[in-house]
């Protein structure tokens, strides 16, 4: 694990799991997101990821609605990041991990609802009401009567929150 990259790291090993933290805002080793996502590039696809803590787009009367991190990375002490960074640069897979370490942050209610209704096409499919759900009726859209368990479970993803605060608030800091 790889905090505020050096300025002197031009490449990475391969074959090693290498997890890179960085801020848009760090005034001791500045780099952007270009160059950082492309230092990831160097090392071996699967095995490398990139943890980018930018802000977000200029608002019109300056500022942001979120700054990235300084060199000091606060950000890391936030939702068990470094722990999850950490065992990400430890796994087989560095990205997959972090995808899958999101999971936790999810309303357990989402998560069952969008187990039923499947992660894959071919388990998809099993609710779509074209002919022998091939999808190749000349009428894509179809409704999906509110009395049904596939309505309940669309109704649950929309519904469902986060089990941690949200960063965006109803107004601007």
């Amino acid at each position: 694990l790889m905090i505020n990259v050096h300025p002197s790291c031009q490449t990475l090993p391969k074959d090693v799991n290498v997890v890179l933290a960085h801020g848009s805002n760090d005034e001791t080793f500045p780099r952007d997101r270009k160059a950082l996502s492309d230092l990831v590039r160097s090392g071996t696809p699967g095995k490398c990821f990139l943890y980018f803590s930018g802000s977000s787009g200029p608002l019109p009367k300056g500022g942001h609605t979120r700054t990235g991190d300084g060199h000091n990375m606060k950000s890391l002490l936030k939702y068990m990041l470094l722990p999850r960074l950490l065992d990400a640069a430890c796994s087989d897979n560095p990205e997959l991990h972090m995808m899958k370490s999101w999971q936790e942050f999810l309303d357990p209610d989402r998560r069952k609802a969008e187990q039923e209704l499947g992660f894959v096409p071919d388990q998809l499919r099993q609710y779509w009401a074209s002919t022998r759900a091939k999808g190749l009726d000349d009428d894509k859209l179809f409704e999906v009567p509110s009395s049904t368990r596939e309505y309940e479970c669309v109704a649950q993803l929309f519904r469902s929150t986060t089990c941690v605060p949200r960063y965006y608030k109803s107004g601007i800091s």
